[in-house]
């Protein structure tokens, strides 16, 4: 072993020790709590989910995407624009992009895929907050039907009949949310000066 190649791996080591009591103490912790809130873009990533097989709601994806993009604080992901090619599983990329997302939008209409469900999971499992929105007159399945009815029990869901409702429904939630949230802050705020 030559010494540039031990001293590479002291200092790998040493590197490890350092993330190792970073962690014991909370500080990694407190990174990613940093990089959430200021290491991320000046403006917040949702993604889009819903259906995409056989094009049932290619053009509501499309006015959700442009919805999205339209306001200056938002920027959509969506797969059939974002996604980049790759030696890697769709399943897994999009996954992880709802997971590490600020909102997501799911649009649903008569059925839900398996990865449409595993991203709207992750997301939640995540606390990323979900914009679920709904195709009027669409008869859905079991397993769609099952996911409205829980996120109706804790949440608003949106109804839809053509893309024009998408994009305004879509920029009303965002808009509400972004409202509600600030002055939710604000309650907290006085909350604790008066403690």
């Amino acid at each position: 072993m030559t010494s540039t190649s031990r001293a590479t791996g002291v200092r790998v080591l040493a590197e490890v020790d350092t993330l190792t009591a970073m962690r014991d103490v909370g500080i990694l912790e407190r990174s990613l709590s940093d990089e959430i809130v200021y290491g991320r873009p000046e403006h917040l990533r949702v993604f889009v989910s819903s259906q995409m097989r056989g094009g049932v709601l290619a053009a509501e994806r499309a006015a959700a995407i442009e919805a999205i993009d339209s306001h200056p604080d938002y920027q959509a992901w969506a797969w059939e624009r974002d996604a980049a090619a790759g030696p890697y599983s769709a399943e897994a990329v999009c996954v992880r992009q709802a997971a590490s997302s600020d909102a997501l939008v799911l649009l649903v209409s008569d059925d839900l895929t398996p990865i449409t469900v595993k991203e709207f999971r992750a997301a939640k499992k995540a606390g990323v907050p979900r914009f679920v929105f709904l195709k009027t007159g669409a008869s859905r399945t079991a397993r769609a039907e099952a996911l409205v009815k829980r996120e109706r029990a804790g949440g608003v869901t949106g109804d839809f009949s053509n893309p024009a409702e998408v994009r305004t429904q879509i920029l009303h939630a965002l808009r509400t949310y972004a409202l509600r949230l600030h002055r939710t802050s604000i309650v907290q705020a006085r909350e604790a000066t008066r403690s």
